[in-house]
């Protein structure tokens, strides 16, 4: 199916009962930058972490960028970067319009993949580290960063934004991420951070294997909805009772429902304290608005 196929059907969208303000199409990154803009303030956090669906979009990343937005994700190992010691040229042109952005002086120097930074960082061994992951088995990662320039296809010779370059091997696959983190953090800090991921993908994985949350067989936009909401709601609720249950033990638990995680050594966070759990405000953390949906329509 096209990506505009329902949207164009107009027929089929108020048969499924879609309001009108829904009824144009939108990429699912786009809706992601939507999500961000509206919790952004509401909800205390360190950084936004992606996959690398989200990693290979440029423009995904541009928007993190203008928001001011820290960001750590995976990226393919395809996605070229400069290095961070290239030649720029910066003499102002004596003819026709003034240079504004800075070039690469020497043109027949390209831009290298993220595979081939790996290559190059496999010759000196020390700039690896091997970083032990706080999870039950002791897992264990060998890692290496650069600080490099991100490379613009739009504008080839110009190097774009200073970026973090991190390579991540577990002895089975190697992995690549970027990231706008400042120069002052930590290798084993990134590493950690990248891996709180997971506890994002295992609390879906238990709303939808525990709480049926793709278990919805209806055809109707107010029926996935409520669905939806209902089993956010239940969720929330679960993490309440889990969390009031670690107090009265005085044990320390992370909002996290990945008990992988929050069995081994605990993950530091400089996020503040959250505020007392409320329904609403919890599902909005996870699907904005679907909380106002349910109790308005």
């Amino acid at each position: 199916m096209q990506q505009t196929q329902w949207t164009n059907d107009i027929k089929r969208m108020k048969k499924a009962g879609v309001p009108k303000r829904r009824s144009g199409h939108k990429k699912k990154w786009e809706m992601a930058i939507e999500s961000l803009k509206k919790i952004k303030d509401k909800v205390p956090h360190e950084c936004t972490i992606f996959d690398a669906g989200y990693g290979e979009l440029r423009p995904f990343l541009k928007e993190l960028d203008r928001m001011r937005e820290k960001f750590i994700g995976r990226i393919p190992c395809t996605h070229t970067f400069w290095p961070i010691d290239v030649r720029l040229n910066r003499k102002k042109k004596s003819k026709g319009r003034p240079r504004i952005y800075p070039e690469v002086y020497q043109k027949s120097v390209r831009p290298i993949k993220a595979k081939d930074w790996a290559k190059k960082l496999e010759k000196t061994p020390k700039k690896w580290q091997v970083i032990e992951l706080p999870l039950q088995k002791r897992k264990t990662v060998r890692a290496t960063r650069i600080r490099v320039f991100e490379a613009n296809s739009k504008a080839y010779w110009r190097p774009g934004i200073e970026r973090w370059l991190i390579i991540e091997n577990d002895g089975e696959e190697q992995k690549y991420y970027v990231s706008s983190f400042p120069k002052n953090i930590s290798l084993k800090k990134m590493i950690h951070t990248i891996h709180r991921r997971w506890t994002i993908e295992q609390g879906y994985q238990q709303l939808k294997e525990e709480l049926g949350l793709d278990h919805f067989e209806g055809r109707s936009w107010r029926g996935l909805h409520h669905h939806m909401t209902l089993t956010f709601m239940a969720y929330c609720f679960l993490q309440l009772i889990k969390n009031r249950k670690g107090k009265k033990r005085g044990k320390k638990l992370h909002a996290s429902s990945n008990q992988a995680m929050d069995s081994g050594s605990s993950y530091r966070s400089t996020m503040p304290g959250l505020p007392s759990l409320d329904y609403n405000a919890a599902l909005d953390i996870f699907c904005p608005g679907l909380a106002q949906c349910y109790l308005t329509e």
